[in-house]
């Protein structure tokens, strides 16, 4: 991903300019989220987007449920590269114009502004090979200044993504805490199944020692 990034940057700017503005997308835009493992940003990103396609496209996301097409199957590309990878130069250059004023709100904007445009189609596929070749697809075929405004129409407030991301990160460090409580019980029954196994040796010791000796009390 970040590979695309440094190269749409070098169309526009020295080396040591892409430099720069990486460091400042990693500091100002949580691209780092994007590169690095566990790529929280892609994966708070994608949770996003299903909440948003079933409130925004519902039948849509029925019909992707039944053929079991789950976004990450398609939209983790469309994230990781921010469109670099399938779209065509033009669109890329519109699309990061208004990332670059807007943030990651118009990124979920411009992937629900693709479900939308390809909505009919999809429906039309009936199972997930198909659909997933016709999105792969869509890029090419897709008119900029149609995705551009089809994205505008689209209302997400940027409060919301930070509202559902919130959300995300809480479900996250609960899970973590829970993660952290079981691990904490599994040390605590190793601890006492070491005791009882150590208890259970000594004792066996004792009594092969007294029987040995000639000890007549056991």
């Amino acid at each position: 991903g970040m590979g695309f990034v440094t190269g749409l940057f070098l169309c526009y700017m020295t080396e040591e300019e892409t430099f720069w503005m990486l460091v400042a997308m990693m500091r100002n835009y949580d691209m780092a989220g994007i590169f690095k493992e566990p790529l929280t940003r892609v994966k708070r990103l994608l949770e996003v987007f299903e909440t948003l396609i079933e409130s925004q496209l519902p039948e849509l996301a029925a019909h992707l449920r039944t053929i079991d097409l789950q976004p990450q199957t398609y939209a983790t590309q469309w994230f990781m590269t921010v469109y670099l990878y399938s779209f065509p130069f033009d669109v890329v250059a519109r699309v990061w114009d208004a990332f670059l004023a807007e943030g990651w709100t118009f990124i979920v904007r411009v992937a629900l502004a693709i479900l939308r445009i390809g909505q009919n189609q999809m429906l039309q596929q009936h199972d997930l090979e198909s659909c997933m070749k016709y999105l792969k697809a869509l890029p090419l075929q897709i008119n900029p200044d149609t995705l551009i405004r089809s994205a505008l129409e689209i209302r997400v407030h940027p409060s919301e993504i930070s509202l559902r991301e919130s959300r995300s990160l809480a479900a996250e460090a609960a899970s973590a805490a829970e993660e952290d409580v079981m691990r904490v019980e599994e040390k605590r029954e190793e601890k006492s199944i070491v005791k009882s196994v150590g208890e259970i040796v000594e004792g066996g010791v004792v009594v092969v020692v007294k029987k040995a000796v000639g000890d007549t009390r056991i």
